[in-house]
């Protein structure tokens, strides 16, 4: 990873945090998938290919800077908090979703991420998809 040492020393803590949340999500996602009426016969592999290997990899940056600068409020959260997992939801689904995924399904990742999400106070609302 690049940057100062203290830099790095702050970005490593709170690049484990950001891998495990984004591992949680990546998980509860893919079933949400495979149990999905909108992912018809033969796109759900091809969903799955996108998610982890076109976001999956664009959250894992090599650059102290990145985790500071996107996920700084992480440093000093604990990895089953819930506020990790939202900073992160959040992130994915306002700057890599849509360059990854077709947006129609951030219904999906919305559902994973209420699944998962610990503090009911941070669950999303969210409304049936047409």
């Amino acid at each position: 990873m690049q940057g100062s040492e203290k830099q790095v020393q702050w970005a490593e803590r709170i690049k484990t945090n950001v891998d495990r949340q984004v591992q949680i999500l990546s998980e509860a996602f893919t079933h949400e998938l495979q149990v999905s009426e909108r992912v018809k016969e033969g796109k759900y592999d091809s969903y799955v290919e996108r998610w982890y290997l076109g976001l999956v990899p664009a959250m894992q940056q090599d650059t102290a800077q990145f985790y500071l600068d996107n996920f700084g409020e992480l440093a000093g959260k604990q990895e089953t908090d819930g506020e990790s997992l939202y900073l992160v939801y959040q992130y994915i689904i306002s700057t890599e979703f849509g360059v990854h995924m077709p947006s129609k399904y951030n219904y999906e990742l919305t559902l994973a991420y209420n699944n998962v999400q610990p503090d009911e106070n941070l669950r999303i609302e969210i409304l049936k998809p047409f």
